[in-house]
């Protein structure tokens, strides 16, 4: 395995505001992207396969739906989300890996992932738990304010109040994705038990404003990534929805052969753009992990000398 030089790479352990975090975060991310790219694309890949597969799978349910077989189509997106979860905490082990050795001034490391699996192993099991443990709560706050909005729509209320609903929504998001963040990083790359991580939250609380300010700007960064990259398949889509229309209403409505093709290629650019998006999203982070860390570790230090 070989590294690029520690002494390129900041430290990840020293004092930063939150602009510092992102700045350098994102630097990291464009300095290192071929080492990175190097030791992710087979994951990446295999996400990208798999997020194909799985639009295929939903654009094909709809007329399992219609045939009376509706079970056959719910079976498979059930697996492809299945799929997409453990594929998704690979990726993620991967790439907080990597996190690791520049948190212990490796630099980023120029390595394949079929040469050092062993040590990606335990942190998948980590990070396919996280997921898990995310997308069930992500699940019961969705499921939770679409009966609040139901509700609200059957009792007719004003546009202004679903409105100041959906804001309301959106910021618990925001507070709930901080918390996440905390506690990720904290699980990913402190050496610690999931119990640890989460009591970490007493003393990381602290700094639980700037961690919100790098999450709502990476959040911002990586949704105009992703919804730059994801265009050509928003496209796509809709062109699919006005053919299935159309179809349903008894008319003739066929699409050249070629856009199979470019339905392929819009569906892999956005799964390729999900990949980046979280290198953006993450790194920024990583380095507000080890600024908190840095604070903290001084902070005690001059109450000791008190």
């Amino acid at each position: 395995m070989e590294n690029d030089s520690a002494a390129q790479d900041p430290v990840v352990i020293r004092e930063r505001n939150y602009a510092k975090c992102l700045g350098e975060g994102l630097k990291i991310v464009g300095k290192h992207f071929s080492a990175m790219a190097g030791f992710l694309w087979p994951l990446a890949v295999l996400y990208a396969l798999v997020y194909i597969v799985g639009c295929f799978v939903q654009m094909n349910a709809l007329p399992n739906v219609l045939s009376g077989k509706a079970w056959r189509g719910e079976v498979c997106v059930i697996v492809m989300y299945i799929l997409s979860i453990i594929v998704s905490a690979a990726y993620g082990a991967c790439m907080f890996w990597q996190q690791r050795q520049l948190v212990a001034g490796a630099g980023i490391p120029k390595a394949r992932i079929w040469k050092i699996w062993r040590d990606v192993l335990p942190l998948f099991w980590r990070m396919l738990c996280l997921v898990c443990l995310y997308v069930v709560i992500a699940f019961v706050l969705v499921l939770l304010f679409s009966l609040l909005v139901s509700a609200l729509s059957s009792a007719s209320a004003s546009g202004v109040l679903l409105t100041c609903v959906s804001v309301v929504a959106f910021c618990l998001l925001l507070l709930v994705c901080t918390l996440f963040c905390l506690v990720t990083f904290e699980y990913m790359l402190g050496d610690c038990n999931f119990g640890s991580a989460i009591g970490s939250l007493r003393w990381s609380w602290r700094y639980f404003g700037r961690t919100l300010v790098v999450t709502f700007l990476c959040m911002l960064i990586v949704a105009v990534v992703c919804l730059v990259l994801s265009a050509p398949s928003m496209v796509c889509s809709y062109i699919e929805g006005v053919v299935l229309a159309t179809r349903l209403q008894g008319d003739v409505a066929d699409l050249p052969g070629s856009f199979a093709c470019l339905l392929f290629l819009a569906w892999l650019l956005s799964a390729l753009g999900s990949c980046l998006g979280t290198l953006l999203f993450s790194y920024p982070l990583c380095l507000n992990w080890g600024a908190i860390h840095a604070t903290e570790s001084e902070r005690k230090g001059k109450l000791e000398q008190d």
